[in-house]
């Protein structure tokens, strides 16, 4: 029996979102090339906990803790059943022996609270793993929005007509120059005007 174990990674899939930001370039003229002015960003790199958007880790984070119970649950519940299945196999050894106070109707009725237990463990394992990235989806989702708001006013900012994601696209993009890549630096501006303070909403 397997506690579960759902990785960050995994997670993540659950609300991967490719992060394209255009900003509008002035009409050119007919016969001329308008001025334009291409940027990439690492979207994976927002989720990172370290050089990542602060808000995205931090709602990781609450989430997770809001799942601690959960988690202690199904530990509590994983060793009431190995506790019971040893007594089981201790009373089963002991059938017949003399001395032994062991029944078939006893071991029947421990069997069948075992096996209670067990359904009731894999239920609960199988609404967790489903829950969670569920729940991280939920919270992540307005962040993500106001990262792609704060994106697009990122690139008209910096004169940027096109953003294109290499976390969606890295086998299209051939060569990259570091000065083309905004992602640290973008980050570093979302997270100093959006602080990791505001609080998760409670399903």
């Amino acid at each position: 029996m397997k506690i579960i174990r759902l990785t960050l990674a995994v997670l993540f899939l659950a609300v991967s979102s490719a992060v394209a930001t255009y900003a509008q370039a002035p009409a050119a003229a007919p016969g001329q090339v308008p001025a334009s002015k291409v940027a990439v960003v690492n979207s994976d790199v927002f989720y990172d906990a370290k050089d990542g958007i602060a808000r995205l880790s931090k709602a990781i984070e609450t989430v997770q803790k809001e799942f601690d119970p959960k988690r202690t649950e199904l530990r509590n519940l994983e060793a009431d059943i190995t506790r019971k299945a040893e007594e089981y196999q201790r009373l089963g050894a002991s059938l017949g022996q003399p001395g032994s106070t062991a029944t078939e109707a006893d071991l029947r009725s421990r069997k069948a609270v075992i096996d209670q237990l067990q359904k009731d463990y894999k239920r609960k394992g199988e609404d967790a793993q489903a829950e969670l990235p569920r729940r991280i989806a939920e919270v992540q989702r307005p962040i993500i929005d106001d990262i792609l708001k704060a994106l697009d006013a990122y690139a008209k900012a910096h004169g940027i007509t096109l953003t294109l994601d290499s976390a969606k696209m890295p086998d299209a993009i051939m060569t990259l120059m570091p000065s083309v890549d905004i992602t640290s630096d973008f980050v570093k501006d979302y997270n100093s005007r959006n602080p990791a303070t505001a609080s998760v909403a409670r399903p």
